[in-house]
């Protein structure tokens, strides 16, 4: 018999959200800042090689915090687990980077994480694109 899981709603959600933009993002840009300047990094722009380094630094490192027992500060504060939706098995990290892509793109748009306010299972439009799912452990 399968136990009925506890979606992780809006609010908890952007919670973990927050807590991870402090604890691990506003940290990494401010390194990249001591590293190589302020006036380097406020000058630069999207396409520069500097800036695609520090994505993809934020995508890798978020992505294997997604899908390891780890977890980022947020999902940990929290006691979130992001899963796969038909299994609820954790997520792979392949897994992990295609959500966290597609999630970029659902947050640009602003409708995506709105999504939960109006679905029983609280999956917002890049959990559904992704299959995946953000549950209470």
């Amino acid at each position: 018999m399968k136990t009925q899981q506890k979606y992780a709603g809006f609010w908890i959600r952007l919670l973990a959200l927050m807590t991870d933009y402090f604890m691990l993002i506003l940290p990494m840009q401010l390194l990249f800042m001591l590293i190589f300047g302020y006036e380097v990094m406020k000058e630069a722009k999207p396409s520069d090689p500097l800036i695609l380094l520090f994505d993809v630094i934020i995508l890798l490192s978020i992505s294997y915090l997604w899908s390891s027992p780890l977890k980022t500060p947020g999902l940990k504060a929290a006691n979130l687990s992001i899963v796969k939706a038909n299994t609820t098995e954790p997520i792979t990290f392949i897994h992990a980077i295609l959500r966290f892509i597609i999630a970029l793109g659902s947050l640009i748009i602003l409708i995506g994480p709105l999504f939960s306010a109006f679905r029983k299972d609280k999956q917002t439009l890049h959990d559904l694109l992704a299959k995946t799912q953000v549950i209470h452990d």
